[in-house]
């Protein structure tokens, strides 16, 4: 499906406490993500949502945060 576009889009929510579970990912503070503390991504709780329907964006997290992310998602959801 080389070209097409996904509309739908996984979201993560972040939290200052840092993390305490395995599905949980480790985000240091910086000026590129836009973080003002250091944070955790609660795979756990994840969910989906439409891209049409995402907001403003704070900042990046950057590709190895995104990698680390994308893992433990992919461990929760039993996919490859």
């Amino acid at each position: 499906m080389s070209g097409v576009v996904a509309n739908v889009i996984q979201v993560v929510p972040l939290t200052s406490t840092l993390p305490s579970f395995g599905s949980e990912g480790p985000l240091k503070a910086d000026a590129q993500n836009g973080l003002d503390a250091d944070s955790s991504a609660q795979c756990q709780t994840h969910s989906i949502g439409v891209n049409s329907e995402s907001r403003t964006v704070k900042g990046n997290i950057g590709s190895a945060a995104l990698s680390e992310i994308r893992q433990v998602l992919g461990l929760i959801l039993d996919i490859d």
